[in-house]
């Protein structure tokens, strides 16, 4: 059987992706905690992994350094 999605389990909580991922990953300041813990419980019950290797694609973009923005203006 496939792993619910973001997305499904969003539509079974009434609530955003936005806010099943602020509530399942490490941002958890952005949702208050009896939603986060909704979110989780729901998810759990739902039969929710994660990934591993989109977790894993995920630690490596994030492990990058951010480039310097550089930027020619002319007039």
């Amino acid at each position: 059987m496939k792993s619910p999605t973001y997305w499904d389990i969003a539509q079974k909580a009434g609530v955003s992706t936005a806010t099943v991922s602020f509530a399942m990953g490490s941002n958890l300041r952005k949702v208050s905690v009896a939603t986060r813990d909704r979110v989780v419980k729901l998810a759990t019950e739902m039969g929710y992994r994660p990934n591993p290797l989109r977790s894993a694609w995920q630690a490596e973009v994030r492990s990058r350094r951010a480039l310097p923005v550089q930027a020619a203006l002319g007039f």
